[in-house]
């Protein structure tokens, strides 16, 4: 009874953190929004570069990757202001995470590129535009990648201790991690 009140006030605090980061994040890219659309120069030129390098590389090119670059290409293109980029971005971390679950996690790696490419993009447009917003927004995502990073941790350790642990309880947990975590 005592580990389980400890672990349901860790969630209840850790719900609470993430609660009041999701709400100081979206007010600043509410404020950002205000400025209207950027463009995306090195996302795209990192982009291009890779897909530069898949086309050298002929039938033994990734072709998953090239897919998955052209298609984020094309709608970064399309995305004109800043929630739209911070969308795509976080579809992006989605899919170097899955990248980097597979056997070859070389296309993770190149995902990773265009992701700080993109995080450059939007750091330099907010700074330029609101420091105030991208202060805001930065302190936001780190603490959700801190809370986010502390309730898997807890998790993991309370079902280990429990005794009850089977692969059907771990893996939920472990799922998006790195390969050497799994």
């Amino acid at each position: 009874p005592f580990a389980d009140s400890l672990v349901r006030s860790l969630n209840k605090k850790s719900a609470r953190e993430l609660e009041q980061a999701g709400r100081v994040r979206d007010q600043a890219i509410t404020k950002l929004d205000e400025f209207g659309e950027f463009g995306s120069g090195r996302a795209v030129s990192q982009i291009n570069d890779i897909l530069d390098e898949q086309a050298k590389l002929g039938g033994t090119a990734n072709k998953q990757l090239a897919a998955e670059l052209n298609d984020f290409k094309a709608e970064l293109s399309k995305a004109s202001d800043f929630s739209l980029k911070k969308d795509l971005r976080t579809q992006l971390i989605k899919k170097v995470k899955a990248f980097g679950r597979a056997e070859d996690t070389a296309p993770a790696a190149e995902l990773q590129k265009v992701k700080s490419a993109l995080d450059k993009d939007m750091i330099d447009f907010a700074r330029k535009n609101d420091k105030v917003a991208t202060r805001k927004w930065l302190s936001s995502n780190r603490k959700f990648a801190s809370e986010l990073g502390a309730a898997k941790d807890t998790e993991l350790k309370r079902i280990l201790q429990s005794g009850e642990t089977t692969p059907e309880k771990v893996m939920p947990i472990l799922r998006g991690g790195k390969p050497s975590e799994l």
